[in-house]
């Protein structure tokens, strides 16, 4: 929710929003593999 309010709201060049989504998509995978113990 937070993530769609920064992506719509904040005016960001489109490189910068694909790199913003790509590293939040990351963060979230790994703590999805850590919350269910597939990471250490």
């Amino acid at each position: 929710m937070l993530f769609w309010l920064v992506n719509t709201c904040l005016p960001m060049d489109a490189k910068i929003k694909k790199f913003l989504n790509i590293v939040v998509v990351i963060c979230v995978v790994l703590w999805l593999l850590s919350a269910f113990g597939v990471l250490g």
